[in-house]
């Protein structure tokens, strides 16, 4: 399998939840960070969060 279709594997099944950050780096297999720039540029959110699930992990940093 060539590199971008374990990217593109890696980026589908994290975008439906089949799998973590972590795991989907290691199929692509690349470094959680270039994992990141893998998601940002396939316009994909690295993080998923509620609007009170957001407003309570920014009160941490007030």
């Amino acid at each position: 399998m060539e590199q971008g279709a374990h990217h593109h594997l890696a980026a589908t099944l994290f975008e439906q939840k089949q799998v973590t950050l972590v795991q989907a780096a290691k199929i692509a297999d690349l470094s959680v960070e270039e994992f990141l720039e893998v998601l940002k540029v396939s316009n994909i959110d690295a993080v998923d969060y509620s609007p009170a699930e957001l407003e309570d992990e920014q009160s941490v940093f007030e």
